[in-house]
């Protein structure tokens, strides 16, 4: 009886010790995981803080004005340009869009 005892103590213990070992990799496996995808969130987050320094580069007003008078040619309206509405009500629209001074609506 005593010598079946200590055989199945000496199983289980084995089993456990399979378990604890098996335990084990997996916690340190998981843990090389979570290295992993920490190491590609922080090189996510630089890549993302990069962007957005580019973003806010491209994005400064000077930059759009220098850009807009070198490929658009707009510049500000002048002074002659900025009318109001009643004013705009009197006068008719030429077939291209632009008002045509003087000349009232059929």
């Amino acid at each position: 009886m005593i010598r079946a005892f200590y055989v199945l103590a000496s199983v289980v213990t084995a089993l456990l010790a399979l378990a604890l070992y098996v335990a084990k990799t997996e916690a340190q496996s998981a843990q090389q995981r979570i290295a992993r995808m920490e190491n590609g969130i922080v090189s996510e987050l630089s890549q993302i803080s990069q962007l957005e320094n580019e973003l806010a580069y491209l994005e400064r007003p000077e930059r759009l004005e220098a850009l807009s008078r070198v490929h658009l040619q707009l510049r500000p309206l002048s002074p002659e340009q900025d009318m109001t509405f009643a004013q705009l009500s009197g006068q008719h629209l030429g077939p291209n869009g632009a008002v045509l001074a003087g000349k009232a609506r059929p």
